[in-house]
């Protein structure tokens, strides 16, 4: 069953065209990752699927349902969670204080209590430490943290932007570790990515892009090895055990 469709889209800032006639699918239980070089449109397709950036053309679908251009109030994206890269937890507020104004103003206190230990029961690396402020947290526990505050809602689908960017290899692994236990509990999750190998060896489909459009897709495994993408990382014939070539970027 699909989730999530990305149908033709067009977008971009002031006029500047980032996406161009994007397509991609997420199904049930799926882990899907988008990956490129700097600039390709990653993160804005994220934020085009958010509501956070309106489209010119094309068509977003949550669950079969259309949804509209540039709006995150609109119910179908209730089954929405979208971690951003940057700026995606409240400093000033502990770990528990994070998780609870996360909570929809219609759920009672007692039910709110509940989803919050719940969600931290599921991430140890939080559950020792909920009085802490997020402003003290180390890189890896904030990221953490943020994908905590998506899961409260009970999300069908998770948008992840770049959540190993800056983290040590042991914190990058804790996420990814979490995000295959997600998909094992049937959430659906859209990967945004810089480092690539991480990407696909933790997907199930994968999305190239190339300057706003998809330039390869596939099934993770199969484009693990595959030379075509470290030429388009790259700019060359080049295999693929060279590349991520990770470096800050607007992406």
């Amino acid at each position: 069953m699909t989730v999530l469709d990305v149908v033709g889209v067009d977008a971009g800032y002031g006029g500047n065209r980032i996406l161009d006639d994007l397509s991609l699918t997420v199904r049930d239980a799926e882990v899907v990752c988008v990956i490129g070089p700097n600039g390709a449109g990653k993160s804005t397709c994220l934020k085009v699927i958010a509501g956070l950036l309106p489209w010119t053309k094309g068509e977003v679908r949550i669950g079969g349902a259309a949804v509209p251009s540039g709006s995150v109030s609109d119910g179908g994206r209730a089954a929405l969670g979208y971690v951003p890269q940057v700026r995606n937890t409240f400093p000033s507020l502990s770990i528990r204080e994070n998780l609870l104004v996360m909570a929809p103003r219609r759920w009672s206190r007692a039910a709110t209590e509940a989803r919050v230990a719940e969600v931290l029961n599921d991430i140890p690396q939080l559950a020792d430490i909920p009085g802490k402020s997020a402003a003290l947290l180390s890189g890896g526990e904030r990221q953490l943290l943020a994908l905590a505050m998506a899961l409260v809602r009970r999300p069908a689908v998770l948008l992840l932007d770049e959540p190993s960017a800056a983290l040590s290899p042991l914190a990058a692994d804790q996420v990814f570790e979490i995000v295959g236990r997600l998909k094992d509990s049937g959430i659906s999750i859209l990967l945004v990515e810089q480092n690539a190998r991480q990407a696909l060896a933790h997907s199930d489909r994968c999305y190239v892009l190339e300057t706003g459009s998809v330039a390869l897709e596939g099934a993770a495994s199969h484009l693990l090895d595959d030379p075509r993408l470290g030429a388009l990382y790259l700019g060359g014939d080049l295999p693929a055990e060279t590349f991520p070539l990770p470096s800050p970027g607007v992406s």
